[in-house]
This record gives structure tokens, C-alpha cells and sequence, in this order.
């Protein structure tokens, strides 16, 4: 972004009008970008329903493959690269929860067989088999 030098002084006033009017137009295009959004999930959309035996266990909202495409069309490539940058930043987080998780199972498991061979040692007084 450049920057303007020689750019006339805003007053408080002015500044904030020209923030306020920057907002406005914001959320309007946030709001058409929703309500086309909204309209392409009907239009390209269906509800997957999952059951467990005779009720609905949960609802997946399924998009065609048009519809997605059609919805990335929405973003601008500044959106899109934001959105590769949390995606990643979401796998990493991810990735290293899985970690943890089988750290944590990985110890849960060892201090189960641990618990179980003290449990054996304190039946059979600690005596090794082969003796």
C-alpha cells in the first residue's frame, strides 16, 4: 500500500465519518456475500441425515461440488490466502493435538501394564516364575 504525503489533513470529525462510511460498505458486502452464501446452500445443497436405528442421530449440510465452487467465487484473493494461512495454521493445531493424544494414550497404556505387573509382583511376592 502506498503511502500519501502529500495528503490533506483530516479533521477527528472527517476521519471518522470516512471509518464509519468504510464500515457500512463492509457490512453490506458481508451481507450480499451471506445472502448469495445462503442461496447457493439451497441451491446447491442437501441434508445428509444419519440414524441411529429409527431416529436422526445428526445432520451433515452437504454441498455439491458446483456449489463450492461457486461460493470460493465469493472470495477475493486476499480472502483465499488468508484462508490457506488459518487452514494450515488449523492442520498444524490438529496434527499436533494427534500428537498429544497418542502421547497421552501411549503413557495411559504403559502406566496400565505398569499397574498390572505391580499388582502381579504383590500376588506372587515379587518371585520371578523361572525360580
Amino acid at each position: 500500500e502506498e503511502v500519501e504525503y502529500d495528503a490533506p489533513e483530516e479533521t477527528d470529525a472527517e476521519r471518522q465519518d470516512r471509518y464509519h462510511t468504510d464500515a457500512i460498505a463492509r457490512q453490506e458486502q458481508h451481507f450480499l456475500q451471506q445472502q448469495l452464501k445462503q442461496d447457493l446452500l439451497a441451491e446447491y445443497g442437501f441434508t445428509d441425515y444419519h440414524h441411529d436405528g429409527d431416529k436422526v442421530d445428526y445432520t451433515n449440510q452437504v454441498l455439491k461440488p458446483e456449489g463450492v465452487r461457486r461460493i470460493q467465487e465469493l472470495f477475493s484473493q486476499d480472502q483465499h490466502a488468508i484462508i490457506t494461512i488459518l487452514q494450515a495454521q488449523t492442520n498444524m493445531r490438529v496434527a499436533r493435538e494427534a500428537q498429544a493424544k497418542a502421547q497421552r494414550d501411549a503413557a495411559a497404556a504403559e502406566q496400565r501394564k505398569n499397574s498390572l505387573m505391580g499388582s502381579l509382583a504383590s500376588i506372587f511376592g515379587g518371585k520371578n516364575n523361572a525360580q
